[in-house]
């Protein structure tokens, strides 16, 4: 299963409550530093090969999948403004790019 569609299905686990003590809720990271390395953490081997395969202005495709997972699970919808500060933006989309883009360097050094 590939990053895309595994992230997906946190998501939607996550969503619906059906994994309890999954949710990072009460331990939100509040920099860009600590959300890519929290995500990275999250992958597989396989995962992280696969993501470090892309190019970043194939990032966006994750924007409705893997990226919809950070903004829910480290509470970007207005709960952790920490995070959407040290984003530099103002929005939660664009906040889990910046993430996604540091992640994304960090596995491919």
């Amino acid at each position: 299963m590939g990053i895309i569609t595994r992230l997906s299905l946190m998501f939607v686990c996550t969503s619906l409550a059906t994994c309890a003590g999954k949710s990072r809720k009460y331990d939100w990271p509040k920099t860009v530093d600590e959300a890519s390395d929290l995500f990275i953490k999250d992958l597989s081997t396989d995962e992280r090969a696969e993501f470090a395969a892309n190019n970043i202005d194939s990032l966006v495709e994750y924007h409705f999948t893997t990226g919809m997972y950070i903004r829910n699970e480290f509470g970007l919808w207005g709960e952790n403004a920490s995070l959407l500060k040290s984003c530099g933006v103002s929005h939660p989309d664009e906040c889990s790019l910046v993430i996604l883009e540091l992640a994304w360097k960090k596995v491919r050094n």
